[in-house]
């Protein structure tokens, strides 16, 4: 699932023509951050990546003219009307399980690997730097004695 498919969600079951949601109220939905290029006016774009083909799916666009970057807030507006978009909810959430089914089928695939390795690596490498520090703070102690 896209880390943006909970903003599409909401979107879709909007009963209004239009959502200014700021940043924070994006990101607590979401339950992540937005990318550090969501400060600037391009990613907002409708024909941007994935993360604009969300909200599109879900009938909605971004107002370029109501991008407020200083203050972190957005204009969505509805382009289909509420019908089709409800309608279209629960085809979302199925391509999401369709999606969360396909990661579980290929868990073992390479990709897979790559991503929980990567997470791993980093992890360790926190840890390592973590016991580094404490090694020198404990030398540093030792060595006043």
């Amino acid at each position: 699932m896209s880390k943006y498919q909970p903003l599409a969600d909401h979107l879709a079951r909007l009963q209004a023509d239009e959502w200014r949601p700021t940043f924070y109220e994006m990101e607590r939905l979401m339950g992540s951050e937005l990318p550090q290029s969501a400060r600037r006016p391009s990613w907002w774009k409708n024909d941007g990546g994935g993360h604009a083909t969300t909200w599109c799916a879900a009938g909605w666009e971004v107002d370029p003219k109501r991008v407020d970057i200083a203050g972190e807030q957005v204009a969505f507006r509805r382009v289909r009307p509420v019908e089709e978009t409800r309608s279209r909810a629960p085809a979302l959430e199925a391509d999401a399980e369709d999606a969360a089914d396909e990661v579980y089928a290929h868990e073992g695939s390479v990709e897979t690997v790559r991503k929980v390795a990567g997470g791993g690596m980093v992890a360790a490498a926190l840890a390592g730097l973590a016991l580094g520090v404490g090694v020198v703070a404990l030398r540093g102690l030792f060595r006043r004695r």
